[in-house]
């Protein structure tokens, strides 16, 4: 990706894979969770302690325990509809780092979930990730995981 495909991007899934090797999981947790705070006044009290538990987590302030408690309450009162809800942002940046989620990928969860909302486009998040994570950052990081993949 060019600088000026970087800036230019309005796609959340393009530029997340992008920084996938950029930061940490708690930079991809907060990124989900400042994605999730566009839902904020749509949340109910339980999502709302959830999504600052969940930011407690990414800053190093909380433990994961904490947050799977949260997630499944937050799980308990998801509808079954299978359609996105406002709560279904904070179940995704609650959920833990693992090979099989991995927190950037959460974090693009999240996106998706706010455009099918509607609270805001893919252009809006796209700037929100670029405030987090400068064009050099996530082209070094790429950058790395390319020789990496085929040393």
């Amino acid at each position: 990706m060019t600088e000026a495909d970087w800036q230019g991007c309005d796609d959340i899934w393009t530029i997340m894979r992008w920084i996938s090797a950029a930061g940490s999981p708690d930079a991809h947790r907060r990124l989900a969770c400042e994605f999730a705070r566009l839902v904020w006044k749509e949340l109910p009290p339980i999502g709302q302690s959830a999504l600052i538990e969940a930011e407690k987590l990414a800053n190093g302030e909380s433990d994961e325990e904490t947050c799977e408690h949260y997630q499944r309450q937050l799980q308990e009162v998801l509808s079954e509809e299978n359609e996105s809800e406002p709560i279904s942002t904070v179940i995704w940046a609650l959920q833990q780092h693992s090979s099989s989620y991995p927190t950037w990928y959460s974090a693009s969860l999240v996106g998706s979930n706010i455009i099918e909302l509607e609270a805001a486009g893919g252009a809006e998040l796209c700037q929100i990730v670029r405030r987090a994570f400068s064009y050099e950052t996530a082209k070094s990081s790429q950058d790395e995981k390319d020789i990496t993949s085929r040393g």
